[in-house]
């Protein structure tokens, strides 16, 4: 199976074929693979990211808190399949990668509420002319 990048909303070849090998560190086995990403790659993403913030900061503090919210929802019905993945992937124990991604869904949920109820104050940028 092909393995593609994610960039820019959708799946894509990257300008090269090389994958890593992902491997249980508990065990040595080999879990999967994914693309290594080149510069041209990483180009692509940091344009894509460029583009999607303007569009994002356009974007109601209640729809952001919504999609945050819906975020954590995802996360939390497939928070098994997640602790199981992470598991895999890190060799820590399972009750280590529960905690994590119940605090990681935990995290949206807060700053989907803090969005909310956070108006009318602006922080300062380190940029000149820009707001945050």
């Amino acid at each position: 199976m092909e393995k593609l990048h994610y960039i820019n909303g959708q799946f894509t070849r990257g300008a090269s074929t090389e994958v890593i090998a992902i491997d249980n560190p508990a065990n040595g086995q080999i879990i999967g693979h994914v693309p290594l990403g080149t510069a041209e790659d990483v180009d692509a993403a940091v344009r894509a990211a460029k583009d999607a913030f303007n569009a994002w900061k356009r974007v109601s503090a209640s729809e952001k808190a919504e999609l945050l919210h819906e975020a954590s929802r995802k996360m939390r019905a497939h928070a098994h399949e997640l602790i199981e993945l992470l598991t895999r992937e890190e060799g820590k124990p399972l009750s280590e990668n529960e905690e994590e991604v119940v605090w990681t869904y935990s995290t949206f949920d807060y700053y989907a509420e803090l969005g909310r109820h956070s108006r009318g104050r602006v922080l300062p940028s380190t940029e000149d002319g820009v707001l945050n």
